[in-house]
């Protein structure tokens, strides 16, 4: 089913309806062009009379891959913070390839292309480079300064902040860390990187925060960050082409095998769609 929705005052994007969540089906390039400039540009002067304060919340932009629809099915909590998000954009080849599947039978509209994180979040960085941005979250050390080192870009650009030691429990200092880090330098977009269930209830739970110190777009990123600052190696081109990166990323880290048997389970999901008859 193809739908629309507004995103932000009066734009209105194409969504594809399926799994229970509302996912982007149009290009990366009209994303960014025609959505993401707006908010970020219009949005810049729409500050409050208070320093620093956005007038509006931000805007959250969510990645669902197939591993992390099917945990939206087993955890309902998960599936409320990803029909939370302002906008879900598809992370996963899995995910265009149901789409397709799924809108030759009229159930949903077809997704046109994968959109990453990792690919946003570059894009962001090379298309917005008067926008302050920050990054939270992230495991390899001084990870904005290779994230910097592989754009080319003044890794003084990109503030960056590890936060926690276990983002399931943060402590008072943490947290008040963060608070420091936002106000100290009032981002106007955050990429969060905390890896999913986790990076969307943060982004979620600290919204008003966000807001209060002016962000205006908060882009999830899962382990882009990693791979852009080195800590792990991105699949070849082809491989992403032919939609295997899991696996390549497989090889890297070994232990997330048991994550990738929920992709039997996607499967089953995607039969289950084609034949509802909702």
């Amino acid at each position: 089913m193809k739908m629309h929705q507004n995103i932000h005052r009066d734009i209105n994007i194409e969504i594809s309806s399926l799994f229970k969540l509302n996912i982007f089906r149009e290009s990366k390039a009209k994303l960014i062009d025609q959505y993401i400039s707006v908010i970020i540009k219009n949005d810049q002067a729409e500050k409050s009379t208070q320093k620093g304060t956005s007038a509006v919340p931000p805007f959250l932009i969510f990645t669902p891959n197939p591993e992390q629809i099917v945990l939206s099915h087993t955890d309902p909590h998960f599936l409320a913070a990803l029909q939370s998000a302002d906008l879900l954009v598809p992370d996963g080849a899995g995910v265009v390839t149901a789409s397709v599947l799924l809108a030759a039978f009229g159930k949903a509209g077809s997704i046109q292309e994968r959109i990453t994180g990792i690919d946003l979040l570059q894009t962001i960085l090379k298309s917005f480079p008067a926008t302050k941005v920050a990054i939270i979250g992230g495991r390899a050390p001084h990870a904005a300064y290779g994230v910097a080192d592989h754009l080319n870009i003044d890794s003084k650009s990109i503030p960056w902040l590890p936060a926690y030691r276990d983002v399931q429990s943060p402590t008072a200092e943490e947290e008040a860390a963060v608070e420091q880090f936002l106000k100290s330098e009032r981002p106007e977009v955050v990429f969060v990187a905390f890896g999913a269930p986790f990076q969307e209830y943060w982004s979620l739970r600290h919204k008003a925060l966000l807001q209060k110190y002016g962000v205006r777009l908060v882009l999830v990123v899962g382990g882009a960050v990693d791979v852009l600052s080195g800590r792990l190696k991105r699949a070849p081109k082809l491989v992403r082409l032919l939609g295997l990166e899991w696996l390549f990323r497989l090889f890297q880290e070994p232990w997330r095998w048991k994550r990738q048997l929920r992709l039997g389970t996607f499967i089953r999901l995607t039969v289950g769609e084609l034949f509802s008859t909702a």
